[in-house]
């Protein structure tokens, strides 16, 4: 004899976790029974917005293409959960374990995910960060190949081993000032923009063909980093840690460089076109073709640079380092200045020889203008003159 109440139990609870109970699993943590339901339910978008899942134990949940706009999602753990293709926009993911999770091709605009943990594998490629807050986030080792970062915030946010290739980070431009041959000049130069990297950790991130013009890189570390090919034009990089990077190709023209160490890099054929690399550090940095025309290299370190075949057209040496230097096939005649320069004896000879003035041309800020010290031209003329003498210490 058929148990119609064992049946309509059954039924029910079919019912239950069919229609409405699925919600109720992911708030209790039952994964496993929600993987199951998603599995037999393929075709089926679950809608959960709004949904407050604020500390939910979600590790390996099936939420691909779930709708999650604006739930609260915050420190919950989310490791190894699949949310490709999942919509969060405006959603709280603040403080969330995303370690190893599947964000591909989701829509995270303006989500909030500071102080979120996304390192150990965590793959956004190809998500939409738009505006989203990333502030202090941790995305050591995390695929951001071609994510949409553009207006995102990553003040502080630990990138190293990420991949960025072909990550997409546009900025607003905004008017400030920056300072060329001894020039306060008002440009289009971002200073403060809307996708921040400052003292963001980018070692050995890739970077390459990544289009991040006027990007704020303050005090960033991208040792070893790979932006070969990408677009920095006018980006700040000021007193960040280049050493080692591979920027061949990459354009960096009006940047931002000062004090930056590139101490070994890989510029060959970079574009630094009116670059800013006031006291920059370029020991051993090869340059072989780089297009250095107009670049500010006022007191720049360069001994063991390779400045083969490079444009040196306007480019601005004083006070400069470029014992040891390979110039060779380099067109010594269009710089523009090497005013207090630090030469080989055979370099300094031939520029003696063939260009005095540009051995005494200097910028003169009364006058706003470059000028040449006849004076000293005079001197540098005489058969005695080897050069500036060097800076004695203070004191002694």
């Amino acid at each position: 004899m058929i148990n119609f109440k064992k049946v309509y139990g059954v039924l029910l609870l079919i019912v239950i976790i069919g229609c409405t109970s699925q919600v109720d699993l992911l708030r209790f943590g039952q994964v496993v029974n929600w993987n199951i339901w998603r599995v037999g339910n393929k075709s089926v978008k679950p809608n959960l917005q709004g949904i407050n899942l604020s500390r939910a134990y979600l590790k390996g949940a099936n939420l691909q293409r779930a709708d999650l706009k604006r739930a609260n999602l915050s420190r919950a753990d989310l490791s190894e959960a699949d949310l490709r293709g999942a919509d969060l926009k405006g959603a709280n993911l603040s403080g969330v374990d995303l370690r190893g999770a599947w964000l591909d091709s989701a829509n995270l605009e303006e989500t909030d995910l500071s102080g979120a943990i996304l390192e150990s594998r965590a793959s956004l490629e190809g998500a939409d960060l738009k505006g989203a807050n990333l502030s202090g986030v941790n995305l050591k080792g995390a695929n951001l190949a071609r994510a949409n970062l553009h207006k995102a915030n990553l003040d502080g946010a630990l990138l190293w081993g990420a991949n960025l290739q072909g990550a997409a980070a546009v900025i607003n431009n905004s008017v400030s000032i920056t300072w060329i041959g001894g020039i306060a000049q008002e440009t289009t130069y971002v200073y403060v923009g809307e996708a921040h990297f400052q003292v963001a950790q980018l070692d050995s991130a890739n970077l390459k063909e990544a289009n991040l013009p006027g990007g704020i890189f303050l005090g960033a570390t991208l040792r070893g980093a790979t932006l070969e090919g990408a677009d920095l034009t006018r980006a700040n990089l000021r007193g960040t840690n280049l050493r080692g990077a591979s920027l061949g190709g990459a354009n960096l023209s009006e940047a931002d460089l000062g004090i930056a160490n590139l101490d070994s890099a890989n510029l060959l054929r970079t574009n630094l076109d009116s670059a800013d690399l006031w006291h920059a550090t370029l020991w051993r940095a090869d340059l072989w073709g780089a297009n250095l025309r107009r670049a500010y290299l006022v007191e720049a370190h360069l001994e063991g640079a390779n400045l083969d075949s490079a444009n040196l057209e306007g480019t601005i040496f004083e006070g400069a380092d470029l014992r040891g230097a390979n110039l060779e096939s380099a067109d010594l005649s269009e710089v523009k200045t090497f005013y207090k320069t630090k030469l080989d004896p055979s370099i300094l000879s031939e520029i003696k020889a063939k260009w005095p003035e540009k051995l005494a041309t200097f910028w003169d800020d009364t006058k706003k203008d470059w000028v040449i010290d006849t004076t000293l031209l005079e001197q540098i003329k005489k058969p005695d003159w080897h050069g500036w003498p060097e800076k004695k210490d203070q004191g002694k």
